[in-house]
């Protein structure tokens, strides 16, 4: 059986307590030594055994001297070294020095980067804020008034402070990086890394495609920034991560998922799919490809010319500036879409050159903002003098104007907000096809 001694000085004197003689004799064989130091500047020594050496006050030197030992140098700027064995060390001071070295310690490489280690793993609790681990320490925790915690080369294990909204930043490994209860950030940097929020609205950097999030039902409002290339191949969605955010300054691509998804683009070509929940979609800054698919979806094609495609269910399509395409489909029996052209010359198809849209149950399109003064036009399959036009009610525009019906084969298929038409220089015959993708 292992006993423990447990060593307290008085005073604020000065102490030196080596729990092994210089030349390599234990001054106590066979315990666990528990050393406190007091007031001073201590210089204090475990031996090869699991010990615990807290420094107290002043500007201490803890040596572990091998074994896993724990470390404290409590107040003050310390000194703090290990050796062999899984050590704990808490920092609480800017001039906390820890260190460590590769004994007992082999690092995993595949394809040149560091993917574990081997060996002892050595861990920092820190109640400094914007801490970085040092080398050879695989291990860092927050508490107290830590938000900021940062990795080095190794693989590391970064944990958040479960008080606070924590920022955990990987290094060059492949890195864990856990949340806790708050609102987290969390950036793996280089590396294939393992990022898992826990509880709260988290926020995930995904740079690499060997990244991997971990979300669970119930935990948060969780976004991902995808700053990895996904110009060829679409960043998708994982399980329980609500929202996306495309933030490589060039071409990208994103899908949701089976949620209520915010996919935002940049201001390059975004192709943009939602899922199977209510989503919306922004393309950004340039022109861009939105597709709803299933699920009552918001479309915002925000500056550019873009083509917002709606889907199986109700839309709203706003194509912002430039000059859009406004897709709604009417792929059900109670599809009825809203769709806003914006500044710039729009066209809304009611159908494409394959077939006429809304002609199912009570569905049709609705046009909010048709402007021929801005060349806004309607496009529909054949020939325009097939369709018939009315403005004899109004359904969705202000109350002191009429709306115009656009029918086929007496099947009203779109409304158009406080506006007069003329089927002969406002409709035009659709040349596209357009399928539901």
């Amino acid at each position: 059986m292992v006993k423990t001694k447990d060593f307290r000085p008085n005073g604020n004197q000065d102490n030196t307590f080596l729990g092994h003689k210089e030349d390599g004799g234990f001054l106590s064989r066979g315990h666990e030594w528990e050393i406190f130091g007091g007031g001073g500047n201590d210089h204090i020594a475990g031996d090869r055994r699991k010990d615990r050496l807290d420094g107290g006050d002043g500007n201490d030197i803890l040596e572990g001297r091998g074994g896993d030992d724990r470390m404290n140098g409590g107040r003050g700027a310390d000194r703090m070294a290990g050796g062999s064995g899984s050590d704990t060390y808490f920092v609480d001071n800017i001039g906390d020095i820890v260190q460590e070295s590769n004994f007992a310690r082999d690092v995993i490489r595949k394809n040149g980067r560091v993917i574990g280690n081997k060996g002892s793993r050595d861990t920092v609790i820190s109640s400094l804020d914007n801490y970085t681990l040092t080398n050879f320490v695989e291990r860092l925790k927050l508490i107290g008034n830590a938000v900021t915690g940062r990795g080095n080369n190794l693989a590391n294990v970064i944990t958040a402070n479960p008080d606070r909204n924590s920022r955990l930043i990987g290094g060059g490994g492949d890195d864990e990086l856990i949340g806790q209860n708050r609102n987290d950030y969390l950036d793996g940097n280089s590396g294939g890394d393992k990022m898992r929020g826990g509880r709260g609205n988290d926020t995930y950097v995904v740079n690499s495609v060997r990244d991997r999030v971990i979300e669970h039902r119930n935990q948060g409002i969780d976004t991902i920034r995808a700053t990895l290339d996904t110009s060829r191949r679409a960043f998708v969605l994982p399980n329980q991560v609500e929202n996306l955010i495309l933030a490589r300054n060039q071409i990208a691509h994103g899908t949701g998922n089976a949620l209520n998804n915010v996919i935002t683009g940049n201001n390059f070509f975004n192709r943009i799919r939602g899922g199977s929940g209510r989503d919306t979609l922004h393309g950004g800054g340039s022109g861009d490809e939105l597709f709803g698919n299933s699920g009552a979806d918001r479309l915002f094609g925000d500056s550019g010319g873009d083509e917002l495609y709606g889907g199986t269910s109700s839309d709203v399509l706003d194509g912002g500036a430039g000059n859009d395409h406004l897709i709604g489909f009417g792929g059900s029996i109670f599809d009825t879409d809203s769709m806003t052209g914006g500044k710039g010359a729009d066209t809304f198809f009611l159908g494409d050159a394959s077939q006429v849209y809304y002609t199912t149950g009570t569905t049709f399109g609705k046009i909010e903002d048709f402007s021929r003064a801005e060349g806004d036009k309607i496009a529909v399959k054949g020939n325009p003098a097939n369709y018939v036009i009315d403005r004899t009610a109004n359904i969705i525009g202000q109350a002191d104007k009429l709306d115009t019906r656009i029918f086929f084969n007496g099947d009203l298929i779109g409304v158009v907000a406080d506006t007069a038409l003329s089927l002969t220089t406002d409709f035009v015959t659709a040349t596209q096809t357009h399928r539901l993708q």
